[in-house]
């Protein structure tokens, strides 16, 4: 029997995550650290954006109903010219951390929201227990559940193109060796 179960993810920007977990093995538990810096797969940044409606609802930010129109529907498409949503805009997520187990069991979420005179604050919301009176408890649960999947995934080699690379694709690269005589 051998178990990962993703405790913790913490994006540092987009090109780095920080994650841990816990090994469960026949022979005992291992508590995992790592910092990688591969390049974030997109997949992996909605799943934490999907948490931003939460932290801004658990820090007393948002009403009920913004944080229940965006889990509906998501946040819109953005083109050219566009703003973003108004959560979307003010709000960032960057790290989940998972705490207790059994009945203790919660998570606190960490981001950025950002202020009417351009600069952020970090904000944390306070530990969630899954069986504590939040009205969108259970959308929580799913956030997080798929922030753990991708976190997996990205531990798995679910990474996003290297741009650097793509970029030059298809080219060959040619070079010439010079040499030089002494004398």
């Amino acid at each position: 029997m051998n178990t990962i179960t993703i405790t913790s993810g913490t994006l540092k920007g987009a090109y780095s995550l920080d994650y841990s977990y816990v090994q469960k093995t026949d022979v005992g538990e291992n508590n995992v650290k790592m910092s990688c810096n591969a390049p974030i797969h997109e997949d992996l940044k909605t799943a934490f954006e999907n948490l931003i409606p939460h932290l801004a609802m658990i820090c007393e930010e948002v009403t009920k109903k913004e944080v229940k129109n965006v889990i509906d529907n998501g946040f819109p498409e953005i083109e050219e010219g566009d703003s973003e949503h108004p959560i979307k805009e003010k709000f960032n997520v960057h790290a989940f951390k998972i705490t207790g187990n059994g009945d203790s069991e919660g998570v606190a979420i960490s981001g950025t929201k950002l202020l009417k005179i351009g600069k952020a604050v970090n904000i944390t919301t306070p530990k969630l227990r899954w069986d504590e009176d939040y009205a969108f408890i259970d959308e929580l649960s799913e956030a997080i559940e798929q922030c753990k999947i991708e976190v997996n995934e990205y531990l798995n080699g679910k990474h996003a193109p290297d741009n650097q690379v793509d970029m030059f694709e298809g080219y060959e690269v040619e070079a010439e060796v010079i040499t030089s005589k002494s004398a």
